[in-house]
C-alpha cells in the first residue's frame, strides 16, 4: 500500500500522529468548517471534526475514541477557534451513543458515502477473483477490496467480513491451481513428486525437500557437483515438462516462499490441497 493510502481501512487513530499525516490526511477545509459551524453547537464541533477526518481518510467511521493525537486534536481544535479539549471530555460526549451516531451520520452525508449494495458486492467479488490470480496472500486482497471501496466512496465493512471475501477469492484461485497442477502433471506423476520430497536423501540427514533448500556453500570444490546432483533428481521427476505457464510466476513464487520458510515436517502437516501447491510451486520454481 502507498503512502497516499496508508490510512484507508483502519479502525482507529495511530497513537501517535506527525504534523506531515495531519496536513496530508487530517486537514480541515474552509468548507469543512463552514459546515461544522453551521450543524453543530460549540462543545460538539471538535468530536465531529474528528469523525469527519477519520471517516474521510479510512473510508469507515470510528466507533469510539480509544486514541487520539494530541498533534491532531489540538490541529482540529485551532482550525476551528475552539478551546483545547481533551480526550476525556471526547469520551463523555459519546457516552451517550445517539451523539455518536448522530455526528456519524451528518459526516457519511457530507462526504457522500454510501452503503455496499448486493450489485457492488458482485462487482466486489468478481475485482477479488482476478486480483487473486496473482495475490500472494489474503491480506493483499483485503487491501485490493478496502481501495476499490474507497475509491467508489462506499463505506468499508468490518474486518471480518472482507477477510471472509478475500478468503473465499484465494482460495477458489487456489482450488483451481490444484486443479491445474494435476492436470499438468498427472495423478501418479503427482503423487511420486510428493513421495519424493518427503523421502530421506542420501546426500543428507534429512528429506529432499531439506536438501533442496539448503543453500550452496560458497567456493566449496562439492558445490557444483551437488548443484547437478538437485538438477537431476528433479529431472527425474519431470519438473522441467511440467506446463504451469498458466499459474501466474508471482503465485508460484509466493507458494513456493511459504516452504522455503518453514521445516519440511511443519509444510508436511498443512491441509492436503495447499501442501500439493506448495510443494509442486517449490520443486517447479
Amino acid at each position: 500500500m502507498t503512502f497516499a493510502q496508508r490510512f484507508i481501512g483502519a479502525e482507529t487513530l495511530p497513537s501517535r500522529m506527525s504534523e506531515l499525516d495531519v496536513q496530508q490526511f487530517f486537514s480541515l477545509s474552509k468548507d469543512d468548517i463552514c459546515a461544522l459551524c453551521e450543524r453543530f453547537r460549540d462543545d460538539r464541533r471538535v468530536a465531529a471534526a474528528i469523525q469527519l477526518l477519520f471517516l474521510r481518510a479510512s473510508g469507515r467511521p470510528m466507533d469510539r475514541f480509544a486514541t487520539v493525537p494530541k498533534v491532531l486534536l489540538r490541529s482540529v481544535c485551532e482550525a476551528l477557534g475552539s478551546p483545547s479539549v481533551s480526550i476525556a471530555s471526547l469520551r463523555s460526549l459519546y457516552e451517550r451513543r445517539q451523539t455518536l451516531y448522530e455526528h456519524q451520520a451528518w459526516a457519511r452525508m457530507y462526504l457522500g458515502l454510501g452503503d455496499l449494495d448486493e450489485v457492488q458486492l458482485q462487482k466486489l467479488e468478481q475485482v477479488l477473483a482476478v486480483a487473486a490470480l496473482e495475490a500472494a496472500h489474503p491480506d493483499d486482497l483485503v487491501r485490493t477490496a478496502r481501495i476499490w471501496l474507497y475509491g467508489r466512496r462506499i463505506i468499508i465493512p468490518g474486518s471480518r467480513r472482507i477477510a471472509e471475501w478475500a478468503r473465499k477469492a484465494f482460495d477458489a484461485t487456489e482450488a483451481a491451481m490444484a486443479a491445474t497442477i494435476e492436470a499438468a502433471i498427472g495423478k501418479a506423476a503427482l503423487r511420486q513428486a510428493i513421495d519424493w520430497a518427503y523421502a530421506p536423501s542420501p546426500a543428507t540427514s534429512g528429506s529432499h525437500l531439506e536438501w533442496l533448500k539448503t543453500p550452496p556453500q560458497r567456493n566449496a570444490p562439492s558445490t557444483t557437483v551437488e548443484t547437478l546432483e538437485k538438477i537431476r533428481g528433479l529431472k527425474t521427476l519431470g519438473v522441467h515438462n511440467w506446463a504451469l505457464d498458466s499459474i501466474a510466476l508471482s503465485k508460484q513464487q509466493a507458494y513456493a516462499a511459504h516452504v522455503l520458510m518453514r521445516r519440511p515436517s511443519m509444510t508436511a502437516r498443512i491441509e492436503q490441497r495447499r501442501q500439493t501447491v506448495e510443494v509442486v510451486c517449490f520443486l517447479h520454481g
